[in-house]
């Protein structure tokens, strides 16, 4: 069972990923953040398999600072980026980002980012 962790703000969004990814069998959504600080939190808590990450967070002016703690807090979670933001990607995947997902494209393709993300493992 792959372990994941959903940060976004919108409940909105969350709820469209908990559902999608809940989809997929072998997938169990383990808890949900709406800020960077509770974000970061959860993934020490709960050491997820893959992190799904919106980088606009009410309490952070830059998702890479939320990225870089995520990473210290949770050392061994993938992190999927899933966000609206027009940024570009190569820092985050250089940085170790398993995927890099705009919400543009569509749900389906987040899901298969986060299975590709636990299979390379």
């Amino acid at each position: 069972m792959v372990r994941v962790l959903v940060v976004d703000d919108l409940a909105e969004v969350r709820g469209v990923v908990r559902i999608a990814l809940r989809l997929r069998s072998q997938i169990e959504v383990v808890g949900e953040a709406t800020t960077s600080f509770s974000a970061v939190e959860l993934a020490a808590h709960l050491q997820p398999d893959v992190v799904v990450l919106d980088l606009l967070l009410p309490d952070s002016s830059h998702g890479r600072v939320t990225y870089e703690r995520l990473q210290a807090a949770s050392p061994k979670s993938k992190l999927v980026i899933y966000t609206g933001h027009d940024t570009d990607p190569g820092w985050y995947r250089t940085h170790g980002a398993a995927g890099f997902v705009d919400k543009g494209t569509g749900v389906n393709q987040l899901v298969d980012a986060v299975e590709h993300a636990t299979s390379a493992a």
